[in-house]
């Protein structure tokens, strides 16, 4: 028995037929909670990194407080996926990617700053 086209119905053991929905490859719930989290861990570091990069290589007298606005404003992104059904799912994991990321890089500098300052007294 192949695979079944979302036009077709499985026979269900109750005697009465069920349409099954057509899913891609990777359409799953959970490839999709997966994908937005690791996405938006990715996109917290990459995006700013690279939007700062590029412009200090094009304008490196205004590279710092000019481009971090620009950075934190293409962070956006993740909220612009919220709006559409279809993409809910995913832009919510992403910003739970985003999140975690924030928090793990917040905590984080918070020891190592603590780390380097108890030594000193």
């Amino acid at each position: 028995m192949g695979p079944v086209s979302a036009s077709e119905s499985v026979p269900h053991p109750s005697g009465e037929s069920r349409a099954e929905p057509a899913t891609g490859r990777g359409d799953t719930p959970m490839a999709l909670s997966l994908g937005g989290f690791l996405a938006g861990c990715g996109y917290v570091v990459v995006v700013p990194g690279v939007m700062v990069s590029v412009g200090h290589a094009l304008w490196p007298e205004y590279a710092g407080p000019g481009l971090t606005f620009t950075a934190l404003v293409t962070l956006g992104v993740p909220l612009g996926l919220l709006v559409p059904a279809r993409t809910r799912r995913f832009g919510t994991f992403m910003l739970v990617g985003l999140a975690v990321t924030l928090l793990v890089v917040a905590a984080l500098v918070g020891v190592v700053w603590m780390l380097l300052n108890s030594g000193t007294s």
